[in-house]
């Protein structure tokens, strides 16, 4: 149930949204199809931008059918939910031919008897680089080894003091908001994120 129920991220109960996945699977039954036809109509017409705002929603990518790699993930996700299909959206980062290492997001959906599925939409329309050749068909059910990821899905964090305060960076390599605590006679701070860097392949 967590995995097709509506989120802080994931809209999936959005009247808006609801239609158009309704649309987009018609009367299809079979969730493995299902599930093709989200990818299929995110990755052919959500066009392909860089995003400025990084507050803006999937329910925006949606109704300007533009958005980045974060947009499409979180799209696919809130569509396959929408459809009855249980999904859920990866944070990471994914590392290209050069080493050089890009803060990502695609999804996951789950077959009954079978397990989770990786999709990557992004990817996919070459976000946020060119990739393969056949990037449109390989996404959908495969991921290379570049891809490395840190969370699944929203993690509501809870507090361990009274005193202390939530931070959270949109569109990062992690979901999850972040607890900072501190004790004595601190005043101040700078909380710094720092995006994961590739030094060496073992």
């Amino acid at each position: 149930l967590a995995y097709t129920a509506s989120d802080r991220i994931i809209p999936s109960d959005n009247q808006e949204l609801i239609l158009r996945a309704a649309e987009i699977v018609g009367l299809e039954k079979n969730p493995y199809r299902k599930a093709k036809l989200v990818y299929d109509w995110v990755t052919a017409n959500i066009k392909p931008v860089a995003v400025q705002n990084p507050d803006r929603t999937a329910i925006e990518a949606l109704k300007t059918k533009s958005g980045d790699a974060y947009d499409m993930a979180m799209l696919f996700t809130s569509l396959a939910r929408a459809s009855g299909i249980p999904a859920i959206p990866v944070a990471g980062i994914v590392v290209d031919a050069q080493r050089d290492s890009h803060v990502h997001w695609w999804a996951e959906f789950y077959l009954e008897g079978f397990g989770w599925v990786p999709v990557d939409p992004g990817l996919a329309v070459n976000l946020p680089f060119a990739s393969r050749a056949d990037a449109r068909e390989w996404y959908f059910g495969n991921l290379d080894a570049g891809h490395i990821a840190f969370s699944l899905g929203w993690s509501d964090q809870k507090p361990m003091t009274t005193k202390s305060r939530i931070v959270y960076k949109p569109r990062s390599f992690a979901f999850q908001p972040i607890w900072e605590e501190s004790g004595g006679n601190i005043k101040g701070y700078t909380s710094f994120w720092a995006d994961p860097k590739v030094t060496g392949i073992y």
